[in-house]
């Protein structure tokens, strides 16, 4: 079996996010070659843009949110909440470093278990076509692009998932079609490929049994 992940593959793994054990365990499959796992290598790149510019973001608002803090602890009646404000800001600052020491480490076992889709001058050329027929963002049109490009050298009838929770837009019937010509099934749950990879193991080791039982 085929997987292909993009961009918040990863960032659930860096942020831990509420599906990161099952996109572990997918991680885990192709370290013991149960699945072969793909994914563009642009989205090494969207994922570390998008991990900056969420540190970023959360720098300027626990910036905004420590000058509230320093006036709120001027006001007796305010300095309960300016204490909480504290503990909060203190909090998310280290969900943020700590991402940012996980992506090293993600990255390492992606670049040891995983296949990279390169970018190419065709792969471009195709994601302009897919960003206006498929209604699609330049970054989403671009990882589609590449999954297809990749889909298209793979002539077997082995299935093959796509799997990313963005189903808003990968989710869209047009994205649908286009996996659809080269055998791709679109999930938009880890967890559902889990046991979709699970079930289709446990088929295969039946098929096995009954070969050598001939």
């Amino acid at each position: 079996m085929i997987v292909f992940v993009e961009s918040n593959f990863i960032l659930e793994l860096v942020y831990r996010q509420e599906q990161s054990g099952s996109a572990a365990q997918i991680l885990g499959f192709a370290k013991d070659r149960k699945i072969k796992l793909v994914l563009p290598s642009f989205s090494l790149v969207e994922s570390l843009e998008t991990i900056r510019r969420r540190t970023l973001e959360t720098e300027k608002t626990l910036a905004e949110l420590e000058k509230f803090r320093q006036r709120s602890g001027r006001t007796k009646e305010r300095r309960r909440l300016a204490g909480l404000i504290g503990t909060v800001t203190g909090s998310v600052r280290t969900v943020d470093q700590a991402a940012n020491r996980n992506y090293p480490v993600v990255l390492r076992k992606l670049v040891k278990y995983a296949t990279r889709i390169e970018l190419s001058e065709q792969i471009i050329m195709n994601s302009f076509k897919l960003e206006a027929d498929a209604r699609l963002k330049r970054p989403d049109a671009i990882i589609l692009a590449s999954i297809i490009a990749d889909l298209t050298k793979r002539r077997g009838h082995e299935l093959k998932l796509f799997v990313s929770r963005d189903n808003k837009d990968f989710g869209r019937p047009e994205v649908g079609k286009e996996l659809k010509q080269s055998n791709c099934l679109f999930l938009s749950d880890f967890r559902d490929a889990v046991r979709r990879i699970r079930s289709e193991s446990k088929k295969s080791s039946i098929r096995v049994g009954k070969d050598l039982a001939r």
